[in-house]
């Protein structure tokens, strides 16, 4: 079969110059986007046909954050899904799986993660179930992200179940294991917490994502600003650098302190689950990539600084 793909398809922004879309941005970000539009291109002709010879998962971030708590009591999803919290005592993910007299093949393994962090992960949905599941949760998002942003930052990696006790990723695929994913045995609660740890690095990756497209778009300016230093004059007044600053602030607070993506607090008690997420966690670059984020904001934050130093220097200057 002869896969055609176009630059649409494969979303490649260009400038005028020719310059393709990861001009400026870190070498952990070209790794990462290149294997997700890899991944992405297998499945842009028949997401459905090929969904049916290898089942998929498809993360994507639409939003901050999710009204959970809205979206367990909502009757028209009630009606479709059973819908659980994934823990007791964990109210920051829901699983959702359809109820038997919806479901096409009862055997099959197919449930959707709803991450706190405005994340979903759909394990083996196909798209038009997608697709009807993602209208009604927006309704409960708080702080949307544009949707071009969340349709870039879209993955999707293949899985299969193997033989024997071990779940990897292997050749870019979950590979999970038959004795606890197989049917009936995946309904089971220690088959789904398995799922649910590489589904939350899987959520954390694309958020990363949305992050390193927001970073993208907020230094885009500077680019400008070391321009028109290099010029002599200061292209900026106090309004705009506080604007500045406090933009790069909040999204390194919202990266560092405010995503329970990345907290792996729930996994203290859970050595076995933290074992999976880990090996999620490195294949997916999460410690790379927001090391890389945070370095990187370091760097814009100094320009900010020092360009507000001059202005501060500049009106001190005007009332000597």
């Amino acid at each position: 079969m002869i896969i055609l793909i176009s630059k649409t398809d494969l979303q490649i922004k260009t400038c005028g110059c020719g310059c393709n879309f990861f001009f400026g941005k870190s070498a952990d970000f070209k790794i990462r986007k290149i294997a997700s539009l890899v991944r992405n291109c297998l499945y842009l002709i028949n997401d459905d046909c090929l969904q049916r010879q290898e089942p998929t998962v498809t993360a994507l971030a639409i939003a901050e954050d999710f009204d959970l708590h809205g979206i367990a009591n909502d009757l028209a999803i009630n009606n479709l899904y059973n819908v659980t919290y994934i823990d007791e005592e964990f109210d920051d993910t829901l699983h959702l799986a359809k109820r038997m007299e919806y479901t096409i093949d009862p055997l099959g393994l197919s449930e959707i993660f709803v991450f706190r962090d405005g994340a979903v992960v759909f394990w083996n949905v196909r798209t038009h179930d997608r697709a009807a599941l993602l209208r009604d949760v927006e309704r409960f998002a708080k702080n949307p992200y544009e949707s071009s942003i969340a349709l870039e930052e879209l993955d999707r990696m293949a899985f299969k179940i193997v033989d024997g006790n071990d779940t990897e990723i292997k050749n870019d695929r979950f590979c999970l294991s038959g004795l606890r994913h197989s049917a009936p045995t995946h309904r089971s609660t220690e088959s789904i917490l398995e799922r649910f740890a590489l589904s939350q690095a899987f959520a954390a990756s694309v958020k990363i994502g949305v992050w390193e497209a927001s970073l993208t778009n907020l230094a885009e300016p500077l680019s400008k600003t070391t321009r028109a230093l290099t010029q002599g004059y200061i292209p900026w007044n106090r309004k705009e650098t506080l604007k500045h600053s406090g933009e790069f602030a909040a999204l390194r607070h919202m990266m560092n302190l405010d995503s329970n993506l990345l907290n792996q607090d729930f996994y203290w008690d859970r050595g076995n689950l933290e074992s999976y997420y880990k090996i999620a966690a490195r294949h997916f670059m999460l410690e790379r990539r927001l090391n890389s984020l945070n370095s990187r904001i370091d760097y814009c934050e100094e320009l900010v600084k020092m360009v507000d130093n001059m202005l501060a220097l500049r009106h001190v200057g005007f009332f000597l």
